[in-house]
């Protein structure tokens, strides 16, 4: 499996109320195949070791790791569209939520934000 169009006819797992549960359900709307879901991502991940499942859908440095810890694991990037999921809640009318975007662009601009999703998604070698 190395395209999105390569899961016609195979099972996918998904997270279950998860960023990835939604994808797959969307990609599964113009390719035909199974989605399943499982609570956490390490069952989705014994359940691909298992062959339970011919794939799944997990965060980009999530399958990164379980990539380099696994010779037997592959992964490519599943790209829909470009829905930026992240949010923050604040009060209706807040006057802290364009401060707060104007920090986190700038954090992201810096690199700071990269570096803290190193730091804290990849596991140390």
């Amino acid at each position: 499996i190395e395209t999105l169009e390569d899961l016609e006819g195979k099972k996918l797992g998904v997270q279950i109320g998860s960023i990835q549960e939604k994808l797959g359900l969307q990609v599964a709307e113009t390719i035909p195949m199974t989605v399943e879901t499982r609570n956490l991502i390490p069952e989705l991940v014994q359940e691909i070791m298992s062959k339970r499942f011919d794939a799944v859908i997990i965060e980009d440095i999530v399958a990164e790791n379980f990539a380099s810890k696994n010779d037997t694991l592959t992964y490519f990037p599943v790209e829909i569209d470009n829905t930026d999921y992240k949010a923050a809640v604040f009060p209706k009318g807040s006057e802290l939520k364009e401060q707060f975007n104007t920090a986190i662009q700038e954090l992201i601009d810096e690199g700071k934000i990269e570096e803290l999703r190193q730091k804290w998604f990849t596991s140390a070698e």
